[in-house]
């Protein structure tokens, strides 16, 4: 993965939030952002590179992780509270919100995240 992460800090951003975004949809997000933690620890990356790829592991796990109700336990016990409030929400319809909503959102989020850090640092970042 470590060619991944080692190009620009946009291309870092963007590639880890979308990677942990699917592992968390596959997994859950706990597990898998600190499978996302444990990976990012041991590759050697600068420090610079390292936090914009944590941060973009966290938004990844923490919003990506709603495009499918089994990417997070919250999603599934809400689920199951509204059915037993008479409310019938599907799986399919859950998702097809989901799918217009998060993916945006979360590509919104880390190209924000970059610009953010471009801020603070000012003229230090290498695009």
């Amino acid at each position: 993965m470590q060619p991944i992460v080692s190009g620009s800090l946009l291309h870092a951003s963007i590639m880890m939030g979308v990677l942990l975004s699917v592992l968390s949809n596959i997994f859950n997000n706990h597990p898998a952002l600190m499978v996302g933690t444990l990976t990012l620890t041991h590759m050697g990356l600068d420090t610079l590179t390292l936090k914009v790829s944590y941060l973009a592991n966290v938004i990844g796990s923490d919003v990506g992780s709603l495009l499918l109700p089994m990417g997070t336990l919250a999603t599934l016990m809400w689920m199951h509270i509204v059915r037993k409030g008479k409310v019938k929400i599907t799986w399919w319809e859950y998702v097809k919100i989901t799918g217009v909503v998060i993916p945006p959102a979360v590509i919104f989020t880390l190209v924000i995240l970059y610009y953010w850090v471009s801020w603070i640092f000012g003229g230090v970042l290498q695009s």
